[in-house]
Parts: structure tokens; sequence; C-alpha cells
């Protein structure tokens, strides 16, 4: 799911989506800004969190996750905390930042515009995907310089905490 991005390349995106609110601050007040960059593509193998986190199971955010209410803010909440600890970065509008600092605005974020009972696969479509008001495609750039949407990311982690 998603492309693999190679250090130095640019692309375009293959599609565009309607941009959702207005930016008043770079990245400060969106959760878009949770994660990543520039479309690209590559012939090398996909990088996947799985190759630098481990599994879901054995991680602080996944006890934190049991002891929460079973909804779904709660499971956004999981993926923030999933990556605020790890070596990826987060790419937005072209600007690096890492992600102990874009789960940080993030989470403000939420706080002022998560609608009770949305579903947490629907928020990350329309707010983990492309930056407010440009429209770039938010990616990770992961440790070993391959790139992945942040929407495609998050999706996959979010597949794997409600099959388990």
């Amino acid at each position: 799911m998603g492309y693999v991005l190679e250090e130095g390349k640019r692309g375009t995106p293959m599609s565009h989506f309607g941009l959702i609110g207005v930016r008043t601050a770079r990245m400060k007040n969106t959760f878009a800004g949770l994660m990543a960059g520039i479309l690209i593509f590559s012939i090398a193998p996909t990088a996947f969190s799985s190759d630098f986190l481990p599994p879901f199971q054995e991680t602080s955010a996944y006890r934190q996750y049991l002891k929460r209410p079973k909804t779904e803010l709660s499971k956004i909440l999981y993926l923030l905390d999933r990556f605020k600890d790890s070596s990826v970065k987060v790419v937005y509008d072209g600007q690096k930042y890492d992600a102990k600092y874009a789960a940080g605005e993030a989470t403000k974020y939420i706080a002022r515009n998560y609608k009770k009972k949305e579903q947490a696969e629907s928020w990350i479509k329309i707010h983990a995907y492309r930056s407010q008001p440009d429209g770039d495609i938010i990616y990770l750039k992961y440790p070993d310089g391959k790139y992945r949407p942040l929407r495609d990311v998050l999706l996959e982690e979010l597949s794997l905490l409600t099959q388990k």
C-alpha cells in the first residue's frame, strides 16, 4: 500500500483530493502535520514500520491503548504513541520533523478538531494525507532514507491493531 521514495528525488502526486480546512500555522495546527513530504517512486523494496518498530503488542503504546476506553479516538491516540518515540521523521511541506514533535502537534490538533465517534480510518484518510492548504502529500522518512505516505503507514498500523 503506497510507494517507496528515495532521498533527493522529487515527484508529483498521482491524484488530487480536496483540501480540508485552512492552515493557521505551518505545522502546529494540523493533525496532517503528524507525518511526511514528496511523492517519489523507486524499485527498492518497500520499507514498513514493522522493519523499524517492535511488534505492537510489546510496546508501551499498546499497553496504554489497552487501558483506554475502546473508542475510535483511542485508536488514533495509540497511533501517535506508537510512532512518537521512533526514529522516523515526518516530512510536511518539505520540512522534516522528529516524530515526538509531530505527535505533540497532532495531539493538539486532535483535541481541537476531533468530533466524537468519528471513525479512525476515515479520520486518517482525511487528516493524515495532505498538508493544509498546499495539498502536499505527507510522508514518513525511515532511518534507511526511504519515504512512505503517512496515511498508508497509519492505515496499515490501524489494521494490525484491529485484527489482533
